[in-house]
């Protein structure tokens, strides 16, 4: 049966531009390594096979990218409706307020 492991690698690739010569050397601890290749041709075309291998990219959902606020500690809702009423009032851009941390005090 075949496994795909996980292992670290490194990959040197070294472009001789006086000899016209390409090297690649590996250093694994393991498992499995693929090396793509794609020399020649339109940009555009480069870059579909590129996607075709890792995959296309995909468009973030609008929140996700403005500005996110954190705090740990908010002693209550009030305080936490202040801070929200801070960006409010001096016009800053808020998008998200993250809440989840503060359940891993103490664990």
């Amino acid at each position: 049966m075949y496994h795909n492991l996980v292992a670290a690698q490194d990959w040197y690739i070294y472009n001789d531009n006086v000899m016209g010569q390409v090297s690649v050397k590996l250093r694994a601890a393991g498992g499995t390594g693929d090396i793509f290749f794609m020399i020649e041709g339109e940009p555009q075309n480069v870059t579909k096979a590129y996607h075709s291998i890792v995959g296309y990219p995909f468009a973030s959902p609008q929140w996700a990218l403005g500005w996110h606020h954190s705090k740990q500690g908010y002693a209550n809702i009030d305080e936490l409706n202040n801070t929200v009423e801070g960006y409010v009032i001096n016009k800053l851009p808020i998008e998200t307020m993250w809440l989840d941390n503060d359940y891993m005090y103490d664990n």
